[in-house]
């Protein structure tokens, strides 16, 4: 006669490097515990690590340059600005990161990587808080990650993901209408307020409107006309980024995914 069985119970001690298991079991309510990992195995997996930055920073040298061109940043004044001093100063495309700000490992970790994409020039700079995240009333910006041109955003958008996916959490806050979406989990947009006289700092999905027409906008009170109204400033916009910056903001690399290039959905959608 066979034996009654119970049905096994799930582990609820998840070894850090199970990434795919993580999310669903936080999902389904499992506590996740920590366990600390010999110092040879954290050696290994920083080794792992440095290796895939490697391939990082391969895959960025061999995309086409878009930052040696000049470009007239202030036609009012003629005054030109290379596009390279543009990323040097952080200008252009940025990354916001999601994440449990209030847990030191996850900040830790995520630190860390930054610091070393910073260190190897993948990114221009990042900050963690500051003006960011939950405690300053911006959800969804725990951390900015500065880059500038497109494709590279894009490739570093991707290697994050790949890196932080057991940590990262839901895009949420102003990033699910400022921003479009880089890659899992990682929103980012397009920005050069500060420094192009030009452009308003928000106004479309993943880019700035013109700041005439930004004025435009908000002096319609009847909401149908400001309705059309934004779209047809956030369309005019758009298409003068294109010309004005050129590949630097529209990239010459694409994953195979949508959603990672700034557009406006049809009328109703």
């Amino acid at each position: 006669m066979a034996e009654n069985l119970s049905p096994p119970v799930p582990t609820e001690v998840v070894r850090k490097s199970d990434v795919p298991i993580l999310p669903v079991l936080k999902h389904a309510g499992f506590e996740i515990v920590p366990v600390d990992v010999p110092e040879e195995a954290e050696s290994n997996q920083e080794t792992c690590f440095e290796d895939r930055l490697e391939g990082l920073l391969r895959e960025i040298e061999e995309l086409p340059d878009t930052t040696s061109r000049e470009i007239i940043i202030d036609p009012t004044t003629g005054r030109t600005i290379k596009l390279s001093d543009l990323a040097g100063m952080g200008k252009g495309w940025k990354l916001h990161l999601n994440f449990d700000a209030e847990n030191p490992r996850t900040v830790d970790k995520i630190s860390r990587v930054l610091e070393k994409l910073k260190e190897r020039t993948a990114i221009t700079t990042f900050k963690i808080g500051r003006g960011g995240g939950k405690k300053a009333g911006a959800d969804g910006k725990e951390s900015t990650v500065y880059i500038g041109d497109k494709s590279k955003t894009l490739k570093v958008a991707t290697f994050l993901e790949g890196e932080l996916a057991s940590l990262l959490d839901a895009p949420e806050g102003d990033t699910l209408t400022d921003d479009i979406l880089l890659a899992p989990n990682i929103m980012g947009r397009f920005e050069v307020d500060r420094v192009d006289p030009e452009f308003h700092q928000y106004g479309g999905p993943g880019f700035p409107v013109l700041l005439k027409e930004f004025s435009l906008i908000i002096t319609e009170k009847d909401p149908i006309k400001r309705g059309k109204l934004v779209r047809q400033k956030q369309i005019a916009s758009l298409e003068y980024l294109k010309q004005k910056y050129g590949n630097y903001f529209t990239g010459t690399w694409h994953p195979h995914q949508p959603n990672r290039q700034p557009s406006l959905p049809e009328p109703g959608e």
